[in-house]
């Protein structure tokens, strides 16, 4: 009787100098809940200063806070997670409070170009209409749990 392959998410990594590490691979529920965090966290940001600007916007006007604040959401929701995963910390405040952080294959710091591939490409995992359809087919679908974003990424 063939014996039933375990998802184990500890995998083994073989690097250039033939020294073999072993890395925990962020499966869906874990990458959902680090994203939920984020999410939050961007809310509670963009509520802030859309009182402010709100306050604001009594002297400058509703249009321009109504911009503005059009910017700060395109800005939050497409740097937050390039401007931390590319720190030296690897991970955003939700990761690190899930325990994660973004690596290359190899274990070591993604670039700032692979932070920008890979949540460039967080539109297409949220596709079809942001139910991530695409992206946790993808993680499901790979051996390391990786998104469309993170095989682009790791690509370069």
């Amino acid at each position: 009787m063939a014996e039933i392959e375990k998802l184990d998410t500890l995998q083994a990594v073989e690097l250039a100098e033939g020294i073999e590490i072993r890395l925990r691979m962020a499966g869906p529920m874990l990458r959902a809940g680090a994203y939920v965090i984020d999410l939050l966290i961007r809310a509670a940001v963009l509520t802030i200063g859309g009182i402010i600007m709100g306050f604001a916007g009594i002297a400058i006007g509703g249009k321009v806070v109504g911009g503005v604040m059009m910017l700060a959401w395109f800005l939050m929701d497409w740097l937050y997670p390039v401007i931390f995963e590319a720190g030296k910390r690897g991970a955003t405040p939700g990761k690190r409070a899930m325990g994660l952080r973004v690596v290359q294959a190899t274990g070591s710091p993604i670039t700032l170009g692979q932070a920008v591939v890979r949540n460039f490409l967080r539109f297409i995992d949220g596709m079809p209409f942001f139910t991530y359809i695409f992206g946790v087919t993808s993680c499901l679908a790979t051996r390391r749990f990786q998104r469309l974003g993170d095989l682009a990424a790791g690509r370069w």
